[in-house]
């Protein structure tokens, strides 16, 4: 079949082989090095304008260097695009759309992606990178509504993940990130962002990635508001903040958790950073670091945990450092755990903590010295400690421990080494031991 029988069959996604090539409301508008624009014109005309570009295949087989999507007027219309040709693929909708589902093939390069308002009975934005290239989404000119799945879901391997949105919600995860390629992954979201019955925001990496930066206001869920899994070695951070309120619906459940981070590979290198406003979860920062690196958390306002603990860090990274540095705390078991197994030191400052088992936790092993300032009170209910802290057996705790006020129904402050310096204001119920 020819072009002109294509284009009068109705074959309204003509693929050009080499040189750049734009669509427009589904269609060729444009093909370089020969160059037109498809506006009000016949199909026969654009299929005799096209002649000049040579053989034609069906997308699947594209081979076109550039592929560009542009949606800007018309009825809302799902957009879904294939790109199995070795360039780039960029959809720009400027207009409402009821879905954006693009692919990028092993041989392309880039993913490009802008939206205005999506809404979906699916998945809103879905976009695929197989290829070498950056993968971006940009959804900030508008709201995000995905009924039947997550509101963004992308996946690449290639060299870097980049996600800009508004207002996101989905029946599934608000937005889902996956980069099992190179290069660094950005979540940033300015708008509130909802997950249904799983997460808010989900990120997963793999491979030799980098860092992972989310940035984010107000996050609610059904299971994780935030959860991070670095998985690759190499070096690569993990930070996470959050200006506004992160809450997890189902507050009865220990495994609905506020921010949950992990670096899981001991042959990585990697800190975690969190810095955080609110937490309303069933746990509220959960975190494990088994790289080499250290953990650093810090909240403005209040955690409240209504199932576990309100702070739990867990450090395997050989030589490096816990340090939390919280306001007020409350928490269903204990309010503060901090567990170095690594050798390096624990530093918590808080403000009040009240947890229903504990207070406040500290252990160290290999050297490691415990560091706890509060200027509140301390209160670790009525069959917990308030203050606890662990170290190796025989491994003395030389760091100074300042308390302002600690209380619980058991000890007030509990070791079970010698503390060479502690500074305590008031300490009730059994005291010190």
């Amino acid at each position: 079949m020819n072009i002109e029988s294509k284009a009068r069959a109705g074959f309204t996604s003509i693929m050009l082989r080499g040189g750049r090539m734009t669509k427009w409301k589904g269609q060729v508008a444009s093909y370089a090095p020969q160059v037109g624009h498809l506006q009000s014109v016949s199909v026969a005309a654009m299929a005799a304008a096209l002649a000049f570009g040579g053989a034609m295949a069906v997308p699947s087989e594209a081979q076109a260097q550039d592929v560009t999507v542009i949606v800007d007027s018309g009825a809302p219309a799902p957009v879904a695009e294939v790109n199995n040709g070795n360039g780039a693929l960029t959809i720009r909708a400027t207009v409402p759309v009821t879905g954006v589902q693009a692919t990028n093939g092993a041989n392309a390069t880039n993913l490009d992606i802008e939206t205005d308002d999506v809404t979906s009975p699916s998945t809103g934005v879905q976009a695929t990178n197989n290829g070498a290239g950056l993968t971006s989404v940009n959804t900030t000119a508008g709201v995000v509504s995905a009924t039947g799945g997550s509101g963004i879901s992308v996946k690449t391997f290639g060299t870097g993940l980049n996600i800009n949105a508004g207002q996101v919600s989905g029946s599934n995860i608000g937005i889902s990130a996956e980069n099992v390629g190179l290069g660094v992954t950005n979540v940033t979201a300015t708008g509130p962002i909802s997950g249904g019955f799983s997460h808010g925001v989900s990120v997963v990496t793999d491979g030799l990635t980098s860092d992972i930066n989310v940035n984010v206001a107000d996050v609610s869920s059904g299971e994780k508001a935030i959860t991070v899994t670095r998985n690759g070695g190499g070096p690569g951070d993990i930070n996470i903040t959050s200006t506004g309120t992160l809450n997890s619906f189902a507050l009865g459940n220990i495994s609905t958790v506020g921010v949950d981070a992990s670096i899981q590979a001991d042959t990585a290198q990697g800190n975690i950073n969190i810095n955080v406003a609110n937490i309303v979860a069933g746990a509220g920062i959960v975190t494990k670091n088994f790289a080499e690196g250290g953990t650093s958390i810090a909240s403005s306002g209040t955690i409240t945990s209504t199932a576990g603990s309100g702070v739990h860090v867990v450090q395997g990274g050989q030589g490096f450092d816990v340090n939390i540095d919280v306001n007020d705390v409350n928490a269903k078991t204990v309010g503060i755990v901090a567990q170095n197994f690594g050798g390096g030191d624990v530093v918590i400052d808080a403000h009040d903590v009240t947890g229903g088992t504990g207070g406040i936790s500290g252990f160290v092993n290999g050297g490691g010295t415990i560091s706890i300032t509060t200027t509140g009170t301390v209160n670790g209910g009525a069959d917990g400690d308030g203050i606890a802290v662990t170290a190796a057996a025989g491994q003395t705790l030389p760091t100074p421990i300042s308390i302002f006020s600690a209380s619980s129904g058991d000890f007030g402050i509990l070791a079970n080494e010698p503390i060479v310096n502690i500074n305590v204001g008031t300490v009730n119920h059994d005291g010190l031991d």
